[in-house]
């Protein structure tokens, strides 16, 4: 079973179909059902949070990989607002078999740090939050068994930097082979494949078929390929 995680970079019929998308491509060439835990507007602390929260559902020898969204969202919590998503399992020819009801996001709400409020937003750091965001995928890597794949689905990380929280975490995945930060769905695709919603995202927008093979095939493919998992 492969399992991945994003937002509507990677959420099922968001723009592409899915045996045309990225994360669809990849569960084709391994020849193995997904469980796909994308959803529009999901951080990566949400990611975080119903990655843990949902270990059991997870085998040993399932595969997982995190598309890494835009990390200028947060969260924010409201238990009276029902915010239940779901997960969506496929079998091997991307057929719907099931929805999985994610508990544990529940109240969580991800939303712009540019909408939270100005202190809290002159208090947030792109720098830093790129090296807490590495930091906790490392985490993840060794708190799970499973073989885990890190990719970033939007603006490329810093990676040429002095400044010390974030060159110490840079340094750790320098030599990773499950890492690539720099190769990301959005910047292999500017000013190449225009995004089917350009109009309104610009750049930033999600791709069709044309923009997720080039992601897929140019990134998403050699990596896994190098991993053992095709």
């Amino acid at each position: 079973m492969l399992h991945v995680f994003g937002d509507s970079y990677s959420t099922p019929d968001y723009c592409v179909e899915k045996a045309h998308s990225w994360w669809g491509r990849l569960a084709q060439d391994m020849d193995t059902p997904v469980t796909n835990w994308s959803w529009p507007t999901n951080s990566v602390e949400c990611i975080v949070h119903t990655l843990f929260c949902n270990q059991q559902r997870i085998n040993q020898q399932d595969k997982i990989i995190i598309a890494l969204p835009p990390i200028g969202r947060t969260v924010a919590y409201d238990e009276k607002t029902s915010t239940l998503e779901h997960a969506q399992i496929f079998n091997n020819d991307l057929d719907l078999q099931e929805h999985i009801p994610v508990d544990s996001h529940s109240g969580m709400i991800n939303v712009s740090i540019t909408d939270i409020g100005k202190y809290h937003l002159m208090g947030w750091n792109m720098s830093y939050n790129q090296a807490v965001t590495i930091r906790n995928m490392l985490l993840l890597c060794e708190y799970f068994t499973q073989d885990i794949a890190v990719v970033n689905a939007s603006a490329p990380f810093l990676n040429d930097t002095q400044w010390t929280p974030l060159k110490a975490v840079l340094d750790k995945i320098q030599n990773r082979n499950n890492f690539n930060l720099q190769d990301t769905y959005y910047s292999v695709n500017k000013g190449k494949h225009k995004p089917v919603d350009f109009d309104q995202w610009e750049w930033q927008g999600h791709h069709g078929e044309a923009g997720n093979n080039e992601w897929y095939t140019q990134v998403i493919k050699p990596m896994t390929q190098n991993l053992g998992w095709q």
